[in-house]
């Protein structure tokens, strides 16, 4: 090996130490960077002596060196582990409240990635009805409300296989949606390359094409808007492409019809819009979730114990500072989880199956049942293991007692000791505070600052 190759390899030994030596503390990162280049300077005068071996041993001097990322990673770690903030934050109220913050960011921020979420957040003010559409007086019959006044909107379609012929085009078999007019009026659905509506031919009916016919049949052709194609037995005039369809039924272009006509026996659908009133008399989606958590509330009392547990004789209760605090914690945990439960189960029911399915309002119901229940379960048990003074959750856990019998749990800043029951009998059938005095915060941590004092 040269010596410009040796230089080389030294070099790029003490780059890799001294790129290591950003990720160990600021205060320990000269002495660790003069610790490990002395120990680097042992390293390479041991590789020398390997001879025909060095190149070996030159790999061997690169593992050392990689070694100190690993090293450097230990103290950052140990560093934040001591840090007096974590420390604090460490199993206290505020700990608690911002972990179940940053679950209610997360459910309702998954919303805006899943497209099924994003279209039923969208389309939550409409109703879907299957009805002859021949039959206008079904309208009536299957939405009462509209002539109450809860629906401000009706259009309706049907879906049939249409033979198309375009000038440049071979001829082709689509899906063909015959609708109103005002359907993506009324669905606020954008249309892409729609000329301004002076443009719009008034003559021959409007031809929506999706997307994947556009790139498909035209090449994605952005000029499309105007051309004329032949749709069955009707001429149409292109205007425009639309994005993703949630509605039922495979669609590949809709025909906006000023004359819909459904056919004798015509089966289609009918979208209505309706008004706050409306979506407030049909039963609105955060319904759903509201009766599933009040039957969740009811069910609780037969699964797990609301009690908060007992107080040693001959100690005092807490004050009354320090049980507002508690109650004001148990309730901002229940306020939490309440949306917690809404976005949630919104999330994995209309993403799991299609918008306006039946079985979407069960899978609903079902989600947030489940979650209601386990989350106040989980809020009750964490509440019961909460030290009464500083709201922090009692550690160190012991076997005190007859084998099996009691099991101990003492608050890290010296305020209480919380024994629990394994086996509940006659004369301990509940948890139990015990409180402690000045002495033991002497043999345990300091008590945090801002904690409520005794």
């Amino acid at each position: 090996m040269t010596d410009l190759l040796a230089s080389i390899l030294r070099a790029v030994h003490v780059g890799l130490l001294r790129g290591a030596s950003f990720l160990a503390p600021d205060e320990l990162r000269a002495e660790w960077m003069q610790d490990w280049q002395s120990e680097l300077w042992y390293v390479q005068r041991e590789c020398r002596s390997m001879g025909s071996r060095r190149l070996g041993g030159e790999v061997k001097v690169a593992a050392f060196c990689l070694g100190a990322y690993q090293d450097a990673l230990y103290l950052r770690r140990k560093e934040w582990r001591e840090r007096p903030l974590l420390n604090q934050m460490r199993g206290s109220a505020s700990a608690c409240l911002f972990s179940l913050a940053a679950i209610l960011a997360g459910s309702y921020g998954a919303g805006f990635l899943l497209p099924g979420v994003r279209a039923e957040r969208h389309l939550s003010g409409y109703r879907l009805y299957s009805v002859p559409l021949a039959r206008s007086a079904m309208l009536d019959e299957k939405m009462p409300g509209y002539k109450a006044g809860y629906v401000d909107g009706v259009a309706t379609y049907r879906i049939s296989r249409e033979r198309i012929w375009a000038a440049q085009n071979a001829r082709n078999e689509w899906m063909v949606a015959h609708a109103t007019p005002n359907l993506f009026t009324l669905l606020d659905l954008p249309v892409r390359f729609l000329p301004p509506a002076r443009g719009l031919p008034r003559d021959l009916p409007n031809l929506i094409l999706s997307d994947e016919v556009w790139r498909r049949d035209f090449g994605g052709d952005r000029e499309i808007a105007g051309r004329v194609v032949r749709v069955g037995l009707r001429t149409a005039r292109i205007a425009g492409v639309a994005g993703s369809w949630r509605l039922p039924g495979k669609v590949d272009a809709w025909l906006l019809e000023s004359d819909f006509d459904s056919g004798a026996d015509g089966a289609g659908h009918a979208i209505a819009h309706l008004t706050p009133s409306g979506d407030f008399k049909t039963g609105p989606r955060w319904a759903i979730s509201l009766f599933a958590i009040l039957l969740a509330l009811l069910s609780l009392p037969a699964l797990t114990s609301i009690r908060k547990g007992e107080y040693a004789a001959g100690y005092q209760a807490p004050s009354r500072k320090s049980r507002l605090s508690r109650w004001a914690f148990l309730l901002a945990k229940i306020a939490m989880l309440i949306p917690i439960v809404y976005f949630t189960s919104i999330d994995i029911a209309y993403s799991c199956v299609s918008l306006f399915s039946p079985v979407s309002g069960y899978l609903h119901f079902a989600c947030s049942f489940a979650i209601c229940l386990s989350g106040i379960d989980w809020i009750f048990r964490d509440q019961r293991q909460r030290c009464p003074i500083c709201l922090r959750r009692v550690t160190h856990p012991a076997k005190v007692g007859q084998p099996s019998m009691i099991f101990e749990l003492i608050c890290a800043s010296g305020h209480t000791l919380l024994y629990l029951p394994d086996l509940p009998s006659d004369w301990f059938s509940a948890q139990r505070w015990l409180y402690l005095d000045a002495s033991w915060r002497f043999m345990l941590a300091a008590p945090a600052t801002g904690m409520n004092e005794r």
